[in-house]
């Protein structure tokens, strides 16, 4: 019976039904509470909202949950769960501050909002 493994992610044969952990590694490093990051899609959903800075936002918990109900074994309705969590992420994603390279110091707004500025302060004073 093949099985995922509840620390690193790896699938491995069982040789028990109730075998969580692929290896005595993994054992203890649950045992020790030193686990890696998530891997697979509760990973990259995480480290995009994390990059986008939303990952505590209530959408970007919403997607982290429907991502590890994606992946859980046996999860029933996986298309329709994939379809909510593409929802969910574009709207928790909405918005978000993307980097981009710095304005040009010679663009046109800027020199356009400039001359407003000083024509403003000259008639004001």
């Amino acid at each position: 019976m093949q099985v995922k493994c509840g620390v690193c992610g790896a699938e491995f044969e069982a040789r028990r039904s109730t075998a969580k952990y692929c290896s005595d590694r993994c054992r203890q490093r649950r045992k020790r509470g030193s686990e890696p990051g998530p891997v697979g899609l509760v990973g990259s959903v995480t480290a995009e909202l994390k990059a986008a800075g939303r990952l505590d936002s209530f959408d970007g918990q919403l997607a982290v949950e429907l991502a590890r109900q994606l992946t859980a074994q046996g999860a029933s309705g996986i298309s329709s769960l994939s379809k909510e969590l593409r929802t969910v992420m574009a709207t928790a994603l909405d918005g978000a501050s993307v980097k981009s390279a710095p304005a040009d110091a010679d663009d046109e707004v800027s020199k356009a909002r400039e001359a407003r500025e000083r024509k403003a302060r000259q008639a004001a004073g």
